[in-house]
């Protein structure tokens, strides 16, 4: 009996089915291409899904200023002022604090960073204080001795 029929009588006679090869190939070529094509429109979709968000947030305040005789437009226009108002007064609040921060930070920071190696260390060996009659001993890891190895 020679090696082919041997092949073939352990797996016997295999066709390759073409349609349904043909319908797999389409399926994975097609969830590529729909792969590639939501990341290509990735920002379209997110600039879409905020403008959803931004409007279901300002429709109730839409509403009531329509109720009250607010051309539409205009109504829109005043919630965007407010909003733009409100942004600028956090800035005008928030800011001065963060830019002295910020100076802060770039005046220290040739100082505190002088030698890269050691400067977060030698910064927690100044800042640490432990009390010895408190502090666990440190030769010692769930109650085993460092030197002689865990058993």
């Amino acid at each position: 009996m020679s090696a082919a029929n041997k092949i073939e009588e352990e797996f016997g006679s295999r066709t390759i089915d073409l349609p349904r090869t043909a319908a797999a190939t389409a399926v994975a070529i097609g969830t590529v291409a729909l792969a590639v094509l939501a990341y290509r429109l990735i920002d379209v979709f997110l600039l879409f899904f905020i403008g959803i968000a931004v409007a279901a947030a300002l429709q109730p305040s839409h509403v009531k200023l329509c109720r009250w005789g607010v051309p539409k437009g205009l109504a829109v226009l005043l919630i965007y002022l407010f909003f733009s108002i409100g942004l600028v007064l956090i800035a005008l609040v928030v800011g001065p604090v963060l830019i002295e921060q910020g100076r802060t930070v770039a005046a220290e920071l040739p100082h505190t960073y002088a030698n890269p190696a050691l400067a977060p260390a030698d910064e927690w060996r100044r800042s640490a204080t432990v009390d010895r009659a408190s502090a666990p001993d440190i030769r010692t890891l769930d109650g085993c001795r460092l030197g002689r190895g865990f058993s």
